[in-house]
Order: C-alpha cells, then sequence, then structure tokens
C-alpha cells in the first residue's frame, strides 16, 4: 500500500473521528439541554399549581368555618325543639326538624360504655350499633360530653359544639360530608348533625385541588400524571403500590393528597422525598393540614411525569 493511500486513510479515518465525536456531543448537549428545559418547565408548573392549591386553602377554610357555624345554628335550633330525654323523641320528629333546617341530617348518639353509637336519625341509614368516631373526633366528643365543651386545638368550636373539616365517610372516598356534635349537659344524649352528601359535593368540586390538576392536565398534554404526595405517611407499611392506605385514608392523613397515582414507583419516591427534605428542595411550605382542623405545618410535595416519563420530585 502506498503512502499516498495510507495517509488518505488515517486523514479520513480521523476527519471520521471527529465527525463521530462533534455529532455525539451535540446529541448529548442537545438532550441535556432538552432535558434541562423540561425540567425548568416542570418546576414552573408545579411552583404554578402549588400556588393555586395554596390561595383554594384560603377559600376552603372561609367556606369550612362558614358551614361549621351554620351546623352549629341548626343543632342550636334543634336542641330547643327535643325533648331532653331521648325515649320521648321519635324518628318523624327528626325528619321535620332535618326538612325545616334543609339539606342537613339529624342523629341521636348516646354513650355505650367507652364508646358512643347512634340509636335514632332523621335518615335511617345513620342508624349504626358500632362507633362512628375514632382518631381526634372521638377525643373532641370525650371532651364535650364531659365537659360540654370540646378544648382541643384541632377542629372549629362554639358554644356546646364542635366540628372537624370535612372528611370522608369512613373509608370511602366518593363521599365526603362534615360532621358537627352537639352537648350541652342538659339530655342523656349528644347531637351529631350534618350535611346531606348533595350540598357537601358542590363546594367539593369548586375547591378541591382535583380540579386543579384536571384543568392543568387538560392545557398540557405532555403531563402524564401530576401526584400530590404526603411525606409524613406515603410509602408506609401498609401503603399499596397505587398510593391506597387501610390505616391513613382520611383527608388529612392520606399519603395521596391529591392527583394520581398510577406511574407507580414507591421506593424510588420515598428516597426522593426524602432526599427533598434533607436538601431543603420544598416546592412550598403550608399549613396545608389547619384546613382540616390542624394547626401545625407540614410538607407537601408535588411529582411531575411527563413524556417520555421524565418524573421531577419537588
Amino acid at each position: 500500500m502506498s503512502i499516498k493511500i495510507r495517509i488518505t486513510i488515517i486523514l479520513s479515518g480521523s476527519v471520521l473521528f471527529i465527525l463521530l465525536l462533534n455529532i455525539a456531543l451535540n446529541y448529548y448537549t442537545t438532550h441535556e439541554n432538552l432535558r434541562s428545559d423540561s425540567e425548568t418547565k416542570m418546576v414552573l408548573t408545579a411552583k404554578i399549581i402549588g400556588g393555586a392549591i395554596e390561595q383554594t386553602q384560603h377559600s376552603w377554610e372561609a367556606v369550612d368555618k362558614q358551614l361549621g357555624y351554620n351546623l352549629w345554628l341548626s343543632a342550636t335550633l334543634a336542641a330547643n325543639q327535643l325533648d331532653p330525654d331521648i325515649r320521648n323523641i321519635q324518628q318523624e320528629q327528626l325528619q321535620q326538624i332535618a326538612t325545616l333546617h334543609r339539606d342537613i341530617n339529624i342523629s341521636l348518639m348516646i354513650r355505650d360504655g367507652q364508646g358512643y353509637k347512634v340509636v335514632k336519625s332523621s335518615d335511617p341509614k345513620e342508624v349504626t350499633p358500632s362507633d362512628p368516631l375514632t382518631g381526634h373526633w372521638k377525643n373532641a366528643v370525650d371532651q364535650l360530653y364531659e365537659h360540654g365543651q370540646a378544648a382541643m386545638a384541632q377542629g372549629q368550636k362554639l358554644d356546646h359544639f364542635w366540628t372537624g373539616s370535612f372528611d370522608y365517610t369512613g373509608s370511602d372516598s366518593s363521599h365526603i360530608n362534615k360532621w358537627g356534635f352537639y352537648y350541652d349537659q342538659k339530655r342523656n344524649y349528644l347531637i351529631r348533625i350534618s350535611f346531606q352528601d348533595t350540598s357537601v359535593q358542590n363546594f367539593i368540586t369548586i375547591l378541591s385541588p382535583d380540579e386543579i390538576v384536571k384543568q392543568t392536565q387538560q392545557v398540557d398534554y405532555r403531563i402524564m400524571e401530576i401526584t400530590g404526595i404526603n411525606p409524613a405517611t406515603f410509602g408506609g407499611a401498609t401503603m399499596d403500590k397505587n398510593g391506597n392506605d387501610w390505616k391513613y385514608y382520611y383527608m388529612y392523613n392520606k399519603p395521596i393528597q391529591f392527583g394520581t397515582y398510577q406511574l407507580t414507583r414507591v421506593q424510588e419516591d420515598r428516597l426522593a422525598v426524602s432526599r427533598a427534605i434533607i436538601s431543603g428542595r420544598v416546592l412550598y411550605k403550608t399549613a396545608i393540614l389547619k384546613a382540616n382542623g390542624f394547626s401545625s405545618v407540614t410538607y407537601l410535595f408535588i411529582r411531575l411525569t411527563v413524556m417520555p416519563m421524565l418524573s421531577v420530585l419537588l
């Protein structure tokens, strides 16, 4: 092989190598720029969602407080109309009072050992032999029963009355309601008063973070999933792979606060949450639990997943 041919091959190989190296570098740079741009847009979207949710929390608190006051008024008026002895009260009378006050249910509860049970109600389905109270709900009603007033910090307290925030009907997340409890120590029963489902759902639809999530995904087709993660309960032993938890299922403590969790990666997200807490990379800090009867501050993380499966947790 002549020297000219060898030189030509070497030069051609060098040019080809430089060309391939340039293509590789351009690909890497472009890929990183696109990834960085995508992450920047995701962070911005997450901040917008966070700000919108924070605003709805303020509206939620105002509505929640007003509805609590309305329940107290209805309970006080009902107490003035009802005989202090539960044996002299008929279901028809409770139904008449509920109809008069519109969109409410009235139930009468008695102490049963260390718990309570509903024995009469304007809605027959509310009558149950099991104790309907757990957690801070039971603590508040215990204080109300023993002292005529609830002293705990959680919830809304009025004269002889306590109410928590909106919450699920037991573990059924399809039904949300708000309950109030009245006891003036002049009768042998407690009055439990609540809204009918139809009157509550109107507020939930307007103020729910899920509505914000839905609208955001409608205007940005790239977003495959938005997930609001509660780090206090996420990834626990009782949570399944879809974010459902049989132990923590109330609105204030469930692992997935809003959105969906179908593109699951529990272990990775749990580690990401821990790293975010340690590094201080928190999207926003807000008294999210305050609207649900708590005054403590919690962290809420928003996970965005966009095409092609690029996920950011803030």
